[in-house]
């Protein structure tokens, strides 16, 4: 508003024209924006939250390691594509290619990033480059199991509950129960065991059994567990771990 244009306009220069500039793109008011940007405060200063913003973006992506763009191989992929519908390939080169193509066109003239770049205007600098945040679903744990007698099996315990749930109630067993200064718990088959396996769920250990078992399990727990459940289909037993423990437990019927 202290040039006569923008002053007339009755506005300041928008995100759009001061990426532009950023850009060093051609238009024809490229001289008026510079001008105006040069007595005007506010757009002055949003253009250096702009370029200081773009230029951590530059920065954390050129941290990606990329495959060098080989035109010819793409072009003759490309030729032999016929379906309209995204053909699959073991080897990745269609999403290589596209990150290479995205990286080669610029990354302060690729408009999702230009949005990013803009959203992010006001947000103070990092100590380490921020990239876009992801949308995608954090990966579930993958379960865990383990049938050899003695072989120990080490997983994180969620929250002060444990439930350790059994296939059945065994015929016979027991079920040595104690607390450890350990970050992690710990199970195991330690004797008699005919084709039982361990399986670790989250926030669930699951005892792969029958009904005629007869199976010896050890467990620990960190201090941060307070009371285990043994569950068996409608069965259900809670011990309080704070109390009483190293605990045996009998895992026939009269145990629950």
């Amino acid at each position: 508003m202290t040039t006569n244009s923008q002053a007339a306009s009755g506005s300041h220069a928008n995100d759009g024209e001061l990426l532009a500039l950023l850009d060093e793109q051609p238009m024809v008011e490229h001289s008026r924006l510079d001008a105006h940007v040069a007595q005007c405060e506010a757009c002055a200063s949003r253009l250096d939250r702009l370029r200081a913003a773009s230029g951590r973006v530059a920065s954390a992506v050129a941290l990606i390691d990329t495959p060098p763009l080989d035109v010819t191989r793409m072009q003759r992929r490309l030729a032999t594509v016929r379906s309209p519908r995204p053909v699959a390939t073991n080897s990745g080169f269609a999403w290589r290619a596209a990150a290479v193509v995205v990286l080669a066109a610029g990354v302060a003239a690729a408009s999702p990033l230009r949005g990013w770049i803009v959203r992010h205007v006001n947000t103070p600098a990092q100590s380490t480059p921020a990239l876009p945040p992801s949308h995608a679903p954090a990966p579930s744990p993958s379960p865990v199991a383990t049938n050899a007698a003695g072989a120990v099996v080490w997983f994180t315990a969620q929250g002060n509950d444990l439930v350790i749930r059994f296939d059945a109630i065994p015929a016979a067993g027991t079920l040595d129960l104690s607390q450890s200064t350990d970050r992690q718990a710990s199970a195991q088959i330690a004797a008699g065991g005919h084709g039982e396996s361990l399986l670790i769920l989250p926030g669930e250990l699951r005892v792969r059994n029958t009904a005629g078992s007869t199976a010896d399990y050890r467990v620990t727990v960190p201090t941060d567990v307070h009371t285990v459940r043994l569950v068996s289909g409608t069965s259900t037993r809670s011990i309080d771990v704070t109390r009483k423990s190293p605990e045996r437990i009998r895992l026939d019927v009269s145990g629950w």
